[in-house]
């Protein structure tokens, strides 16, 4: 099974089971020089039973996608997605 992912701009990708996803927080350290960095939030993938328990897919990656600012799939390392860009997730 597999999640359909469609953003604002009409863009989709397809999300497998079994798809690696990397999913970060940005932050901002309060300093003089205002520090940036990215927190990790997840590394794995939707087949990962210790994360989401039995949760299907597309509750899976909702609840992740909503608690991350941006994600990337393995696949593609270079292509980072901002999650506040996501119009829906659909089952196909």
């Amino acid at each position: 099974m597999s999640v359909k992912v469609t953003f604002v701009d009409n863009h989709t990708i397809n999300i497998a089971d079994d798809a690696q996803i990397n999913a970060w927080n940005s932050s901002e350290t309060t300093v003089a020089n205002h520090e940036f960095h990215s927190n990790t939030v997840f590394s794995g993938s939707l087949q990962d039973n210790r994360v989401f328990g039995k949760a299907d897919s597309a509750t899976a990656l909702r609840a992740l996608l909503g608690s991350a600012d941006w994600f990337s799939l393995k696949g593609e390392p270079k292509k980072v997605y901002k999650t506040s860009a996501i119009l829906s997730l659909e089952t196909v």
